[in-house]
C-alpha cells in the first residue's frame, strides 16, 4: 500500500508537469525570449521547472562559435546547476524538487542495517584512454585548416564561397569510437583540452545547506541508485564546502535524486542531562551532548528551546523561545541513576568518576521502577508537586524524554 501510494504521487507529479508544459505562455513565467520557469512552494516540498522554449531553427552557420556550458540557477530550491557541453537542454525541461522527508531509504535492502560501502572503481587504464581520446578529438576538431591557394585576380562569387565551406566541412570528417584520431599541430585553445574532457564527463551542482536542518559536521552528498535501491557516492565527485556561506558544490555523472547525509550518532554519548522544576510550574530539561548543549522548557503541554550552544547552523534561531507541540519541534538532581529491567537505583559514582560502578548508594532500599524510587527518596513537597503536575506537562515531558532517549544513550 505504501509503495502504491508513492507510485500514485509520482504519476500525479508527472501529469502536473506535463500539463504545465503543454501551455508555456499561460502557465510558466517567461524569463526572456528563449527561457521560462515555474516555481511552487509548500511547507513540505519545493518544486521548480526550467526549460528552453522551442523557437524557429536558424540556418546553419559554420562560423558560429560553439555554445558555452549551460548554467541554470534555481533560486526557489537554492541550487545552481552547471551542465556539460553535451547537454544544451534543447527540447528538454529540467525539473527540480526539494523534500524535507526521505521517501527512498526504506526501499533499500540495507535499511536499518549497518551500512557496508560498495567499492565500485573504474578501470584506470580505460578511463585514461577515454580521457586521452577526448582531448585528441577536441584538438583535431579545432585544428587550423590550410586553405587552398587561389590564382591572383580570381574573384570569389557566392557559389565559390559556398563550395569552399563544403570542402572545409568534408575535411572535418566524423571519427568513429574505434577510429584512430590523427595528432595535429599544437594550437592554444580556450577552453583547454583538459577542461573540455572534464566538462564532457559530468554535471556540476552548487547547493545552500537546508536551513531547517542542524549539521554538526559537514554533510555528505549521496545519489539514489534506482536499480539497486540504495544511496551511493559513486557518481559524486569533487565535493566542496563553504562553511561561512553554508553552501556545497559537487560534480556528478548522473541525474536523479540527491540527498545530504550526516553521521547519526555524532553527538553520542550524551555527557550530562538535568531535569528541574521552575517556579512557574514548567519543567526545564538541559542536555549536554558530545558537541551541542541544548536546553528545553516544558510548559502546558508544549515544549520550547531556551538555549543552544556549540551549534554551527542557524536552523534553530527562529524558534528559540517559541512553545510548540513536540511533533512540531523535534536532571531534578546530580546523582547517577541506573535503570534496568530488574531495578532502578542511584549508583555510588558520579559523572567524573574514573570507573563506572553499579553498586547502590549505601542504605538505599530496593525499587523496581523510577516511580517507586521517587517515593522513597524525595520529600513530601516534591511528591505533592509531582502529583499536582499538569497532565499535559507530564505527557509532553514523557514524549520529549522518549524522543531524546537520554536513558539509553547516556
Amino acid at each position: 500500500i505504501r509503495q502504491l501510494f508513492r507510485d500514485l504521487q509520482q504519476e500525479t507529479l508527472d501529469v502536473v508537469t506535463y500539463r504545465l508544459l503543454r501551455c508555456v505562455e499561460s502557465n510558466l513565467h517567461r524569463i526572456d525570449i528563449p527561457t521560462a520557469d515555474f516555481d511552487f512552494n509548500d511547507k513540505n516540498f519545493k518544486f521548480s521547472l526550467w526549460l528552453r522554449v522551442q523557437l524557429p531553427i536558424p540556418l546553419p552557420n559554420p562560423r558560429r562559435p560553439p555554445k558555452s556550458r549551460l548554467d541554470v540557477a534555481f533560486p526557489n530550491v537554492q541550487m545552481q546547476v552547471l551542465f556539460p557541453t553535451s547537454i544544451d537542454c534543447d527540447g528538454m525541461a529540467i525539473r527540480t524538487m526539494y523534500l524535507k522527508y526521505d521517501h527512498l531509504s526504506d526501499l533499500s535492502p540495507a535499511f536499518q542495517m549497518p551500512h557496508i560501502p560498495l567499492q565500485i572503481t573504474q578501470d584506470i587504464a580505460e578511463a585514461s584512454k577515454q580521457e586521452w581520446r577526448t582531448k585528441l578529438k577536441y584538438k583535431y576538431d579545432n585544428r587550423d585548416i590550410v586553405e587552398k591557394k587561389k590564382d591572383e585576380g580570381e574573384e570569389k562569387n557566392d557559389e565559390a564561397a559556398k563550395k569552399d565551406v563544403e570542402e572545409r566541412e568534408e575535411e572535418k570528417e566524423e571519427i568513429g569510437p574505434d577510429d584512430e584520431i590523427p595528432i595535429v599541430k599544437y594550437k592554444k585553445l580556450e577552453p583547454t583540452a583538459s577542461e573540455i574532457a572534464i566538462a564532457y564527463e559530468d554535471v556540476k551542482i552548487v547547493d545552500r545547506w537546508p536551513t531547517h536542518v542542524i549539521f554538526i559536521e559537514l554533510p555528505i552528498v549521496y545519489h539514489w541508485d534506482e536499480e539497486e535501491k540504495f544511496w551511493s557516492k559513486k557518481d559524486i565527485h569533487d565535493l566542496k564546502h563553504n562553511e561561512e556561506k553554508g553552501t556545497l558544490s559537487f560534480r556528478t555523472g548522473a541525474f536523479g535524486t540527491f540527498g545530504l547525509a550526516a553521521l547519526r550518532f555524532t553527538n553520542l554519548p550524551f555527557q550530562a542531562w538535568e531535569l528541574k522544576p521552575e517556579l512557574d510550574g514548567s519543567v526545564t530539561f538541559q542536555l549536554t551532548a558530545a558537541i551541542v548543549m541544548i536546553e528545553f522548557n516544558v510548559k502546558g503541554g508544549r515544549v520550547c528551546i531556551n538555549l543552544v550552544q556549540n551549534c554551527p547552523s542557524k536552523a534553530l534561531k527562529p524558534i528559540i523561545g517559541v512553545y510548540l507541540k513536540l511533533y512540531k519541534l523535534k536532571r531534578k538532581n546530580y546523582s547517577m541513576l541506573l535503570v534496568t529491567p530488574l531495578k532502578t537505583t542511584f549508583v555510588d559514582c558520579t559523572e567524573v568518576s574514573q570507573v563506572f560502578s553499579e553498586d547502590d548508594i549505601e542504605g538505599l532500599k530496593f525499587s523496581a521502577d523510577l516511580w517507586n524510587l521517587l517515593k522513597i527518596t524525595t520529600s513530601i513537597t516534591v511528591r505533592k508537586k509531582i502529583q499536582s503536575a499538569s497532565q499535559d506537562v507530564v505527557y509532553a515531558l514523557a514524549e520529549l524524554l522518549i524522543a531524546t532517549r537520554v536513558l539509553s544513550y547516556s
